[in-house]
């Protein structure tokens, strides 16, 4: 009988990150590294054509930012 590998023995699968942490983190960066100034307005059509997504992980990205303190979101006018 061949020895096969048992469950335990064979490699984890890695997953890729869920699409709203990967738009957090790339947001993160662009505050980090300069490329989004304090004060600048965001907005989100312009940032999901930049990172290719759709606006609602945008909108979630935003909400995260907003809860630790790096971006400001006003009603109405936006972030």
């Amino acid at each position: 009988m061949p020895d096969t590998p048992t469950v335990a023995a064979r490699s984890r699968i890695t997953r890729p990150a869920p699409l709203r942490q990967a738009v957090y983190d790339a947001l993160t960066e662009l505050i980090v590294d300069g490329s989004l100034k304090p004060g600048q307005h965001l907005v989100e059509a312009e940032l999901a054509a930049e990172l290719g997504v759709s606006r609602q992980p945008i909108r979630e990205a935003l909400q995260r930012l907003h809860t630790a303190g790096w971006v400001d979101l006003r009603p109405s006018q936006g972030a």
